[in-house]
This record gives C-alpha cells, sequence and structure tokens, in this order.
C-alpha cells in the first residue's frame, strides 16, 4: 500500500471513530428522550437539549460519510504533488509534514462542524421570549468564536499546507547555511 492508500485508510479510521463515539452515546440520549415527562417543569428545556444533541450526532454522522466515502479523494489531494518537486521518489521529510498538517487541519475541521450545529441549533431552539441569563449568553458567544476560529484555522492547514511545509524548509535551509563565523558577535 502507498502513501495515499495509508492516507486514505487513516480517514476511514476516523469516520468510524467518529461513528463510534455516536453509538456509545446512543442508549443515554435515547433513555433520556424516552423519559422526558420525568423532568416536569424542565421537560420543555430537556426536549429542547434533546433536539440540540440529536443535530450535533446528525452533523458527526453526515461528516463520518464524507470522510468515509471521500477518504480516497482527501488522500489524493493530501498527496497530490511531492513538495520536494521531485516526482516518483519515496515520500520525503517534507511531503509527510505536509500531510501532518492536512490531518490536523481535517481534525479541527471535523470536531469543529458539529460543533457550531450544536451551538446553532441550541441557539435558534430556545424558546420564543426567553430570557438567557448573560453569564450564558457570554459563554455561548466566547464558544462560537472559539469553533469559528477552530474551522477556519483547519481549512487554513488544510488548504495551506503546502505552503506552510515549504516555508519551514526554507527555514531550515536558511538555517544549515549559516556559518557559525557569520553570526556577529555583540
Amino acid at each position: 500500500m502507498n502513501a495515499t492508500g495509508w492516507t486514505a485508510a487513516a480517514i476511514r479510521l476516523m469516520a468510524l471513530w467518529l461513528v463510534l463515539g455516536v453509538l456509545i452515546g446512543a442508549p443515554g440520549f435515547f433513555a433520556n428522550w424516552y423519559r422526558q415527562g420525568d423532568f416536569g417543569e424542565q421537560a420543555a428545556f430537556v426536549a429542547a437539549s434533546l433536539r440540540v444533541n440529536l443535530i450535533a450526532q446528525i452533523a458527526t454522522l453526515v461528516i463520518a460519510a464524507v470522510l468515509w466515502f471521500g477518504s480516497m479523494g482527501i488522500a489524493r489531494f493530501v498527496w497530490q504533488e511531492p513538495v520536494s518537486g521531485e516526482v516518483g521518489l519515496a515520500v520525503t521529510a517534507l511531503d509527510f509534514e505536509r500531510a501532518v498538517l492536512v490531518g490536523v487541519g481535517v481534525y479541527l475541521v471535523v470536531y469543529g462542524l458539529p460543533n457550531l450545529a450544536e451551538l446553532a441549533a441550541g441557539y435558534y431552539s430556545l424558546p420564543a421570549g426567553f430570557q438567557m441569563e448573560r453569564h450564558y449568553s457570554d459563554q455561548m458567544n466566547a464558544r462560537a468564536v472559539g469553533v469559528g476560529i477552530q474551522i477556519v484555522a483547519g481549512f487554513g492547514l488544510i488548504l495551506g499546507s503546502k505552503g506552510i511545509s515549504g516555508l519551514i524548509e526554507k527555514i531550515r535551509s536558511a538555517k544549515r547555511d549559516v556559518e557559525p563565523n557569520d553570526v556577529e558577535e555583540e
């Protein structure tokens, strides 16, 4: 198996991990779903919370499906052309660094999107006229900003991985080119 195949397998493993997370949480979700009436006056809020959780879980499953069925396409994107410019040779450290950057970017996006869906569903499912305490409102806004930064950073790593890897290589080569006598002493 080549680097593209291994990358596709790793992406499918991530998809399975996401599905496993949903399956682990499913019994608790269904137990709460069928016991909504036990919460008395809070039943409406529990129902809203469960709907929000359901949307997050569905978003996670959709992302897992995209990863599973798009694993080879994503893997080809990662290994589209060697960063080193040497076609046909083994994977270089620079190519591996690029793959790791894309992997971290995919991870950030994959875990950010369901959180964003959960936040949006939570915000829009609040009962009409519900006044959220400022403390909780500030927390929700801070979480939304954090998730937004996470997703943007993930896409930045995915789309900018080649440039970042090239910059790292330039810094390394510049450091190797500096002779000990070239450094000015103060």
